[in-house]
């Protein structure tokens, strides 16, 4: 696949992999990974075994990223490494890769709205970037980046590539993103072509390239409103003609209008929210999931492949707070108050299915609710809206440590002792629901500040340096520097033809404090958060 360059249709741009092992040789030992301070490392604890299995598939902790902003691009797959994330639920590929986003579309001041996190990389950067990722967690993994007891083999280490694919079938069906699906199952074109780029370069690094598999599972990620039939047709052709295990979202509006209103507005009390009617009659109804779910596993069961579900994908509400774009009328809620209306859609829909398998989950996951969920036998359990406030990736790892300490407390030693049987596990899902929507922590006025604003103009070259904007950037494309305070001379270069280049001098301009903050362009897509 070939990599084109097209200024004109988005701003993140993939950089080049030496570029990477240029900064990451340097950082690392400065004791940090892209701006990741080692502290908020996850290494496996002697003696503490979280491994788990997604479609038969082995993966070393059941945590990662969810689809989106923390998984596009190659220092996001290794940051969420670094931070213990070994199933990488990786952006959503689809056919339409030159959408404008409008801007901001990002706000988690509090709870968490979105607006859709499409494609934002052409599907050929997102294999690239996809593969760069890999090749750097096996360096970290190999070189012992992240301070393990003793240097991690792949089979003890393992981390799962999960595709996630959108939106309609016609967009999957096309040869652009069918390619893309069979080169993810066979990366060595990629591998080949970044193994030119590094040999002279860094030719230690070369024993560390992926092997020709990167991902065979595939998370589905369909339009708000995408009929069964169209689903259907779908999973169908990634399990028949491509041959992915795969996962298919649930939306939170199969609870139905009057219970998910109940749950948000009256039991929660976010009475300033609304939810979008029309999201009710064109969402997938919860009956129909079921029919449709049990056949599409009766199909992947004699193909010898996975079929599962996910809880759950956001909530449409209407946008109404101010904050994001008014030309959206729709923003996507995620975060607290979603936690609690996915969880009671998941134990419902598990208690009519007679449900088996683990299910994967999405949902306002943080450090306090994650040992809930994952003794609830969900696998995966991905994380967005709580990577993107203070602290960034680094509550990934608070999340695995608060989990570490409660298996100690309970005297487990590894995750499947924990959880125990399925029946346990059913029983803690359903316990849990039923007392969720009672917890306050997810109530309405418990999170309804907002961040103060500072009584400070924000000016270039005098921030109020409080470097919160580096680790809540998933792209890290924040990064502090020193330099010296005062006045600094400036000089105008222009060029004129025939004449050539004249420089000129220009005003100053007045640097207020050593400690300043900057932004990398390529790596920046102006979310706003």
């Amino acid at each position: 696949m070939n990599l084109e360059k097209d200024d004109t249709v988005r701003e993140l741009r993939p950089v080049p992999f030496n570029d990477h092992l240029s900064r990451l040789n340097k950082e690392i030992k400065q004791g940090k990974c892209f701006d990741l301070p080692e502290r908020a490392y996850w290494a496996p604890k002697s003696g503490a075994d979280l491994r788990v299995k997604f479609h038969g598939i082995d993966a070393a902790t059941p945590i990662g990223p969810a689809a989106g902003p923390h998984s596009q691009m190659a220092q996001n797959i290794l940051l969420s490494y670094m931070a213990g994330g070994r199933i990488m639920e990786l952006k959503t590929v689809q056919i339409m890769d030159r959408l404008q986003i409008p801007r901001p579309c990002i706000d988690t001041r509090n709870i968490g709205f979105n607006i859709e996190w499409s494609q934002e990389l052409r599907i050929e950067e997102s294999l690239h970037e996809y593969v760069v990722g890999a090749w750097l967690i096996n360096i970290a993994r190999g070189e012992n980046w992240i301070g393990a007891e003793s240097v991690l083999e792949p089979e003890n280490d393992p981390v799962i590539f999960d595709i996630s694919v959108g939106y309609d079938l016609n967009g999957i069906k096309s040869r652009r993103v069918t390619d893309y699906l069979r080169s993810m199952m066979d990366i060595t074109e990629t591998v080949n072509r970044l193994e030119a780029q590094i040999k002279d370069t860094y030719p230690q690094y070369l024993k560390y390239k992926p092997k020709a598999l990167l991902a065979n599972t595939a998370t589905l990620s369909t339009f708000h409103g995408c009929p069964p039939e169209e689903i259907e047709g779908i999973v169908s052709y990634l399990l028949e003609e491509i041959g992915l295990h795969v996962v298919v979202k649930m939306n939170p509006t199969m609870l139905g209008r009057e219970r998910v209103d109940y749950l948000l507005r009256d039991k929660m009390g976010y009475e300033h929210l609304q939810t979008n009617p029309k999201a009710y009659e064109v969402g997938l109804p919860n009956e129909a999931s079921h029919d449709l779910i049990r056949g599409l596993k009766s199909k992947a069961d004699k193909l010898n492949l996975g079929l599962n579900v996910k809880f759950s994908n956001t909530l449409e509400t209407l946008n109404t707070e101010g904050h994001l774009p008014k030309s959206e009328a729709v923003q996507y809620l995620s975060g607290a108050p979603l936690h609690v209306i996915t969880t009671v859609l998941m134990d419902q829909w598990r208690r009519e299915m007679n449900w088996q398998e683990p299910m994967s989950y999405s949902a306002g996951i943080d450090k306090v609710n994650f040992t809930h969920i994952a003794r609830s036998g969900c696998v995966p359990i991905t994380t967005c809206t709580d990577l993107l406030k203070p602290g960034g990736y680094q509550r990934l790892t608070d999340m695995l440590r608060a989990y570490e300490s409660e298996m100690e407390k309970a005297g487990t030693k590894s995750l499947a002792e924990d959880i125990g049987s399925p029946e346990q596990r059913h029983k803690y899902l359903e316990d849990y629901a039923r007392d969720l929507p009672e917890d306050t922590r997810y109530h309405n006025e418990r999170n309804k500040r907002i961040p103060k604003k500072i009584k400070s103009h924000l000016d270039v070259f005098d921030c109020i340096n409080c470097d919160k904007c580096i680790p809540v950037c998933p792209n890290d494309a924040m990064f502090s520097y020193e330099t010296t305070a005062g006045e600094h001379a400036t000089s105008m270069i222009t060029f004129s033809p025939g004449e050539g280049f004249a420089i000129a001098d220009h005003e100053k301009f007045t640097v207020g404090k050593e400690h300043q903050l900057a932004n990398f362009a390529e790596y920046c897509n102006e979310c706003g958060n």
